[in-house]
């Protein structure tokens, strides 16, 4: 009786670990590949092909199509 409760405590505490490594990792979201980076000083959006994806001081990866396109890439 007490081996059992014994394997089910490190049973859970590895399911804890395993679960606790996948979102670090960002497993849980599939590896999502973002579509657009919104520099957010301007509001400006680009695309991943764009030399200013993700280059920018500030800003944040979206799959939404906000803010105004760029010039170079066409966001």
């Amino acid at each position: 009786m007490l081996k059992q409760k014994s394997n089910r405590r490190i049973l859970l505490i590895l399911t804890i670990l395993v679960v606790m490594s996948f979102i670090n990792t960002g497993c849980t979201q599939g590896e999502t590949e973002y579509k657009y980076w919104i520099n957010s000083d301007s509001d400006v959006r680009h695309n991943s092909s764009c030399q200013y994806y993700g280059n920018t001081e500030h800003g944040y990866y979206t799959n939404e199509k906000v803010g105004t396109p760029c010039g170079i890439c066409g966001g």
